[in-house]
């Protein structure tokens, strides 16, 4: 089911509401305007809490921000002084670029460097911690289970988190 959105602009809609307001039925409002019934009722609402209409754009938001697309322009605008004008493939790979350097791939730590950050007093603070919790919660020697680490893999070919 294709969703047909209505063409109108800000001033459209204000005047539509502003007629609604004067006691205008809001479907004889909606049916003479170019704004759709639902958006009158929510534009009112939005009205009468917020004090104005605003306008917001569809859609997700922008991946770059308006610095960065102003970078981006200025870029481009001095490409174009210096003689060397930009095509839109070379624009792309720049934005591409700019967008790789924002939203990096993380790698992995490497589990070698998480242990040798371990020191002896870690150890023994995690020692007396769960012998506490072993003497406090009574625990008996038929809970202990198997923990060895032959299902470890400490040189995964993996680096992306």
């Amino acid at each position: 089911m294709v969703i047909r959105r209505s063409c109108y602009n800000k001033e459209d809609l204000e005047e539509a509401v502003d007629r609604a307001y004067e006691g205008e039925p809001f479907a004889a409002v909606a049916r003479s305007s170019s704004a759709p019934l639902c958006t009158l009722f929510k534009k009112s609402d939005e009205l009468q809490a917020a004090g104005e209409i605003t306008e917001l754009r569809r859609g997700p938001k922008p991946t770059l921000s308006a610095e960065q697309e102003a970078d981006v322009v200025a870029w481009v605008a001095g490409m174009q002084r210096a003689g060397f004008p930009v095509g839109p493939s070379r624009v792309i790979d720049r934005v591409n670029n700019i967008y790789e350097r924002l939203h990096a791939t993380k790698t992995a730590q490497k589990i070698a460097r998480v242990r040798n950050m371990m020191e002896m007093d870690d150890v023994r603070s995690l020692f007396h911690a769960i012998t506490k919790h072993v003497v406090e919660l009574k625990l008996s020697a038929d809970r202990v289970f198997n923990m060895d680490e032959t299902s470890f893999m400490p040189n995964g070919m993996s680096r992306k988190v």
